[in-house]
């Protein structure tokens, strides 16, 4: 019996991915019996869109992977990896921690072949590969620049993205003399927002859940008029607006813990690339680093 359009879900898990649901909502007239059973599941769970493999989508939906990659055709999408994606980044903003656990746990039910642990490895590797096709050569070129010509830089980020700024600041300081980070509220943030001004580089890491604290901090140096890049995921995330320039930089939301292998990278690379373009400043700071480490004997000494 033929079905009209589904109803839309009242729910906050359908108000996700709303290109992509409203592209079945569109086409829901013109797919077949299978198709419909699938439109109505993805419709009803899109948090599982991408998560599951195309194998285990099948095997929940009740419908064939030939289905799946003919509907995702349809959709206008090459295949499902790029329709999962797609509702990856509009969805990951709202899925909580015990919602990532969840997804984790049913992603490898029943797949003997590999392990979690080998499954995320392979994650974490498809992350940076997506980065390393979507990072613009220009914008680089860019974001060098802006660098060089800036006499400070603050580098924000907190809860899970405050060890990426913690890594960002250590790894800049070894070649630019002034490097602060905000990676929590504290009683000198203030102090550090304070002295930002025209002449001010300021990094934001957010990732989702994107911390309303970094967002605050975004909105004060944004008023300072100081200069703004980002390090996030997607164009939904609320950091665009106040951006001068953004890098998407890809991550995974199929376990509890963050995963940053791509942003690292991204952090190592453009720290790298700056050193390689301004060898004399570099060598001098380096000298510095060595000098203050030795100065305060930070490094062990055998015997």
């Amino acid at each position: 019996m033929e079905k009209g359009p589904a109803k839309k879900p009242d729910n906050k898990r359908g108000a996700v991915a709303q290109k992509v649901m409203k592209r079945i909502h569109a086409k829901m007239n013109d797919f077949t019996r299978r198709q419909r059973f699938l439109a109505e599941y993805m419709i009803k769970f899109p948090e599982k869109i991408g998560y599951l493999s195309i194998a285990k989508l099948a095997e929940a939906s009740g419908v064939s992977v030939a289905t799946i990659v003919r509907f995702c055709n349809t959709l206008g999408y090459k295949g499902y990896i790029e329709l999962g994606r797609e509702v990856q980044k509009s969805i990951q903003f709202e899925m909580s921690t015990i919602m990532r656990f969840g997804i984790g746990r049913e992603s490898v039910k029943n797949a003997h072949q590999d392990s979690t642990f080998e499954r995320i490895i392979n994650i974490e590797m498809d992350s940076i590969e997506q980065m390393s096709n979507s990072v613009k050569r220009d914008d680089v070129d860019t974001c060098i620049s802006m660098m060089s010509a800036a006499k400070n830089m603050t580098i924000i980020g907190n809860m899970g993205s405050a060890s990426l700024a913690s890594y960002f600041g250590y790894a800049a300081s070894k070649v630019f003399r002034s490097v602060n980070v905000i990676n929590q509220v504290c009683a000198d943030s203030p102090h550090l927002i304070n002295d930002l001004n025209r002449d001010s580089l300021v990094f934001l890491i957010a990732y989702p859940r994107y911390p309303e604290s970094t967002l605050g901090f975004g909105r004060l140096c944004k008023e300072k008029g100081c200069k703004i890049i980002s390090i996030t995921n997607t164009n939904n995330s609320p950091v665009i607006h106040l951006s001068d320039l953004v890098f998407h930089i890809p991550i995974s939301m199929t376990s509890i813990v963050d995963s940053f292998a791509a942003p690292i990278t991204f952090i190592h690379a453009l720290i790298a690339e700056y050193s390689i373009r301004f060898p004399k400043k570099t060598k001098d700071y380096l000298n510095s680093f060595e000098q203050y480490t030795k100065s305060m004997m930070i490094w062990h000494k055998p015997g």
